[in-house]
């Protein structure tokens, strides 16, 4: 076989160099960077103005006119490229159209409050630069796509209040730089998905009223920035995860009106900056954990409608915030603790439904706006 000339080979080498070069470059490239054009943008404006009923929006300013896009009511430019929709409560109606993904610059996608149906179109997964994505208050039905788990940059997805069935898509746990999750009120069903444990910067989760069954998995104890936590009204069994115990930085729990399980656990009073607990119209059974009066910050607790049992702990008196205590219609026995009296904020008192004797402190009858008189006062 004939051999090239070396000059030859060190222009081949050379080509192959730059084709190398460039093929880097544009792999390295910014996400969207050379994607459309403010022409682009202004038709997928149009397309959505169209879907959504643009003639009957409230407020339409300067839609479909030749000004500026930055002109245009709810629009938000940067380059002259569309970075923010904001069309919250403005009467848009129809579907949430696919060619939403060729604003490949928004970073904040607001259309909550309005009458929005049919599903919401996959295609949304490819706004990567998207950080919020808040769609609440609307008629959108149909199952949350997967996609949603491209939005790398997503700090909060607010979809609650909608029509949204099927389950919560485990994709959700990819998105690391999430703050906000909120899904409640709607039809959602099956587990909480344990990915979503990877949500580091998670800070308020809510899931309340859907149709969530299964246990709350205890990998939900490793969110350890989360303040706000809501699973209540869905159709959660098994026992309280331990593990919960290790979110301190947990302000609201909230597992109320579930099917849960089993004691509560000890772990609970692990939570120093714990305002709101509610664990009321559960199965939940044995005692009331003495460690519950290590939470100082305590403002309600909610007990009600369990099968809880034993005594109340004296040690209650601790909580020096509490202006709300319901501990009705539980199996608790014995007297009413003299203690209670030191509860000096307490305005509301629940005590009905047990089999309690003794009587309330008469300190309290000034300060008490709402009790149940299952119990006298102490003459």
């Amino acid at each position: 076989m004939k051999c090239l000339p070396a000059s030859v080979n060190l222009l081949a080498t050379a080509c192959l160099s730059v084709l190398f070069t460039l093929a880097m470059a544009a792999c390295n490239a910014p996400a969207n960077s050379a994607v459309g054009s403010a022409d682009t943008d202004r038709q997928a404006l149009i397309v959505l103005y169209n879907a959504m009923e643009g003639p009957i929006w409230v407020r339409q300013y300067n839609w479909l006119s030749n000004r500026s896009l930055r002109d245009w009511h709810g629009v938000k430019t940067r380059g002259g490229r569309v970075v923010e929709l904001d069309l919250r409560k403005n009467n848009l109606r129809g579907g949430i159209p696919p060619e939403i993904a060729n604003l490949p610059n928004l970073a904040r996608l607001r259309l909550d409050r309005n009458y929005l149906s049919g599903s919401i179109p996959p295609e949304i997964g490819n706004l990567a630069n998207l950080e919020e994505l808040i769609l609440d208050d609307n008629y959108l039905s149909g199952s949350i796509p997967p996609e949603i788990g491209n939005f790398a940059n997503l700090e909060e997805l607010i979809l609650n209040g909608n029509n949204l069935s099927g389950g919560i898509p485990p994709e959700i746990g990819n998105l690391a730089n999430l703050e906000k999750l909120i899904l409640d009120g709607n039809n959602l069903s099956g587990s909480i998905p344990p990915e979503i444990s990877n949500l580091a910067n998670l800070e308020r989760l809510g899931l309340n009223d859907n149709n969530l069954t299964g246990g709350i998995p205890p990998e939900i104890g490793d969110i350890s920035n989360l303040r706000i936590l809501h699973l209540d009204g869905n159709n959660l069994n098994g026992g309280i995860p331990i593990e919960i115990g290790d979110i301190s930085n947990l302000r609201i729990l909230r597992l109320d009106d579930n099917n849960l399980s089993g004691s509560i656990p000890p772990e609970i009073g692990n939570l120093p900056n714990l305002r709101l607990l509610y664990l009321a119209r559960n199965n939940l059974s044995g005692s009331i954990p003495i460690e519950i009066s290590n939470l100082s910050e305590l403002v309600e607790l909610s007990l009600f409608d369990n099968n809880l049992s034993g005594s109340i702990p004296p040690e209650i008196a601790n909580l020096s915030k509490m202006r709300l205590l319901y501990l009705d219609g539980n199996n608790l026995s014995g007297s009413v603790p003299s203690e209670i009296r030191n509860l000096s904020n307490l305005w509301l008192l629940q005590l009905g439904g047990n089999d309690l004797s003794g009587c309330i402190p008469s300190s309290l009858r000034r300060d008490l706006h709402n009790y149940d008189n299952a119990i006298p006062f102490c003459d």
